[in-house]
């Protein structure tokens, strides 16, 4: 489990949605982009709403996925906290 590779996409998640509310939050701006460009600034804000939720889904995938040969574990919300509980239990016992 890399508890550092969750807050990395934490991280991203939390800038792309400054992004998107700073681009596409104030109408004044909307309407700007729209008036210069919006064939490109419609597709902007479809790309970064496409790439905010998959990364959304991905940290709501389950903790692990059955593949050929065994378990692997997902990197996911769900994941880290198994994560984390596995490792306060080992630290309580012992």
């Amino acid at each position: 489990m890399d508890v550092k590779h969750i807050k990395f996409l934490l991280d991203e998640i939390s800038k792309d949605v400054t992004l998107y509310s700073e681009i596409y939050g104030p109408q004044e701006s909307v309407d700007i982009l729209n008036e210069f460009n919006g064939f490109v600034f419609g597709r902007l804000q479809f790309c970064l709403s496409e790439r905010m939720f998959m990364a959304f889904a991905r940290l709501m995938d389950p903790a692990d996925t059955r593949v050929k040969g065994g378990i692997s574990e997902n990197l996911s919300l769900l994941s880290g906290v198994n994560y984390l509980v596995r490792s306060a239990t080992t630290m309580m016992a012992g």
